[in-house]
């Protein structure tokens, strides 16, 4: 019931299940490829000491996937509350997201310097999660 002046509650945006699961999967896989093929060379690259973390204790994985559930939502819901559709258009509204969100806070966290970040760990940190945006993005937008 709308009362005059009033602004009611919109109704929750749909998003599918089934994407937001695969969108995670996908996200985390690609994360787990690019921190046991990639960072450590490219943080050789950018000049850190190759101080890579090594095998992973399972309560990590978890909460790394966990954080990949919730993103996955959140860039699904987005995207579906602003229209957009297609694997593409999906895709590009990851990036948007990546760009307006996490990459100003990952660059806050490095502007503080250590122990919190650097520039060099942003340099490392940026690409596999512009890719995991993208990827969300892509796949969120499935099977709406």
């Amino acid at each position: 019931m709308r009362r005059e002046g009033l602004v009611g509650m919109p109704e929750f945006v749909a998003v599918s299940v089934w994407a937001v699961l695969l969108a995670a999967v996908l996200s985390f896989i690609w994360g787990g490829i690019y921190f046991a093929v990639l960072a450590d060379r490219l943080g050789r690259i950018v000049g850190l000491d190759g101080d890579g973390q090594g095998r992973m204790p399972p309560q990590a994985l978890i909460v790394a996937f966990v954080t990949r559930l919730v993103q996955a939502f959140g860039i699904a819901a987005v995207l579906a509350a602003a229209g957009v559709g297609g694997v593409a258009g999906g895709a590009v509204g990851g990036l948007t997201l990546f760009c307006l969100l996490l990459l100003p806070i990952m660059a806050g966290q490095a502007a503080f310097g250590p122990p919190w970040g650097s520039w060099r760990r942003l340099l490392v940190g940026v690409p596999e999660a512009l890719v995991g945006f993208v990827v969300m993005g892509a796949t969120g937008v499935l099977w709406r």
